[in-house]
């Protein structure tokens, strides 16, 4: 006889209290920022002026 498996339901999260979803909110563009800037420190000098920039352009902090 095979054994019988219950059928679960995923677990529901509660809902993000407002602080906790600005600080996460702030934390994802926080990452998009570092991540668009090492992209763009990746680009050689050729590709830097085909898109109308130079390092002068951008620093890094």
């Amino acid at each position: 006889m095979h054994p019988v498996h219950e059928i679960t339901r995923p677990t529901v999260l509660p809902a993000p209290t407002p602080l906790f979803r600005r600080l996460l909110d702030w934390l994802v563009e926080v990452d998009a920022r570092y991540r668009e800037a090492r992209r763009i420190e990746g680009l050689t000098e050729e590709r830097l002026r085909d898109v109308g920039l130079t390092r002068a352009d951008f620093t890094r902090r």
